[in-house]
């Protein structure tokens, strides 16, 4: 399973107003936050949960309603 999940991921770029970096911030210090918790999880599967996915961008809305069962258009 995805996490942060699509909704939380595109909540966090629309909070960022859409700006990579604000989101890569953000990302990077809850990663150092969790690591002491996460402590199963190697350095490369922490980078890749936490921050990871942020170069893929937000996703788009009707991906998200899809995803949630819940799209307006259908």
């Amino acid at each position: 399973m995805q996490w942060p999940c699509p909704v939380a991921r595109r909540r966090l770029w629309a909070a960022a107003g859409d700006r990579p970096v604000v989101v890569a911030e953000r990302m990077a210090v809850s990663m150092g936050q969790a690591r002491t918790e996460l402590v199963g999880l190697s350095a490369a599967q922490l980078h890749e949960r936490f921050v990871g996915w942020i170069a893929a961008g937000p996703m788009a809305p009707q991906v998200v309603f899809r995803l949630m069962g819940t799209d307006p258009g259908a």
